[in-house]
């Protein structure tokens, strides 16, 4: 009897242990692993705000949705990551606005000053004229956009010792690095400067031994750079709110559940916002230490700036012949 009691529990036994061992693999085959990638070091405030995003997504979809984060070009550099994404080699990418030839006109979000600040681009993206962009995004370049970032404001920043740089004008006579495209060195004209194409590993030593007269980028990359150790002026110009934004792949979306989609916008906001959050914070702690540290900063005539670089941008039809100036118009007055 006893033997027939043992034989009854270890079959009880064996049965559960099957039926738990079938329960975990089913759990497994239930979670969806996602990837993204990103050029961007892990470090970049950006690639933080992603493994937020990635972080988040996890914990928002009861560990059902899971996203493997590969920084640093670890899978795509910056030039091929949007055909992996567009490919669906990956899932979610880091995307910017720019000259694409599907959408030419969205060159024009390289322009100086066509947002105010942050929270102008962060409401114009938000708003209807800035999804029916992202859709247009979708249909032409096979990319949804999930959400919008704010990655710095570029600002001038000189080595050679001149006076206060107060309208476009001072700066006539002034070399200014730009990355070597049509629409950057477009932007260096619009600001009143000469634009020099350098890449960005020899800036450094080209604003130290007086290559170029200056730069201008985001004060993190100026600081990441240690360009604020060969700098004499900081201009303030404001010229370009610079913002990426989360894509996926339009065909992958398309397959995910409204309660998927609710799990990813959400996380997505998460993310973007702690970037932003991120990029202004360091932005402000960075002009006081670039003030402390013997740079002038200067506040020009910002509106001078503006009307010469629309007045550049109207006049000179070669940069701007491809924008949408509908577009254009509705951002500037929204």
């Amino acid at each position: 009897m006893k033997r027939i009691i043992i034989a009854l529990f270890i079959a009880a036994f064996c049965t559960t242990a099957v039926f738990a061992e079938g329960s975990q693999e089913s759990s497994d085959s239930d979670v969806t692993t996602l990837t993204l990638a990103l050029a961007n070091p892990a470090a970049d405030p950006w690639a933080q705000g992603l493994q937020k995003f990635a972080d988040e997504l996890e914990v928002l979809s009861g560990g059902t949705m899971k996203v493997d984060c590969f920084f640093g070009g670890q899978l795509y550099g910056a030039s091929n990551l949007l055909a992996a994404v567009k490919a669906g080699k990956v899932d979610f990418a880091g995307f910017s606005m720019g000259s694409y030839p599907e959408t030419p006109y969205l060159g024009m979000f390289q322009a100086a000053y066509l947002f105010r600040d942050a929270q102008h681009a962060q409401d114009f993206y938000a708003s209807e004229i800035g999804q029916e962009i992202f859709d247009d995004v979708e249909e032409k370049i096979g990319v949804t956009v999930l959400g919008t970032a704010y990655v710095g404001t570029r600002e001038v920043s000189l080595a050679k010792k001149v006076p206060d740089v107060m309208k476009p004008e001072d700066l006539n006579n002034i070399t200014l690095r730009m990355p070597g495209s049509p629409s950057w060195a477009a932007l260096a004209m619009a600001l009143g400067a000469n634009p020099v194409p350098i890449s960005l590993n020899e800036v450094f030593m080209a604003l130290k031994t007086g290559v170029v007269d200056g730069q201008d980028n985001a004060l993190p990359t100026t600081k990441a750079n240690s360009f604020d150790e060969v700098i004499d002026q900081l201009v303030l110009t404001d010229h370009v709110v610079w913002n990426l934004h989360l894509v996926a792949n339009a065909e992958r979306w398309s397959t995910f559940t409204e309660e998927q989609k609710g799990w990813i916008k959400e996380a997505t906001k998460i993310g973007t916002d702690f970037t932003t959050k991120t990029f202004l914070e360091t932005e402000k702690k960075l002009r006081e230490e670039f003030a402390a540290n013997g740079i002038r900063i200067v506040t020009p005539d910002k509106q001078a700036f503006m009307d010469y670089a629309d007045d550049f941008y109207k006049n000179k039809t070669d940069v701007s012949e491809t924008w949408n100036w509908d577009y254009y118009e509705a951002v500037k007055s929204f």
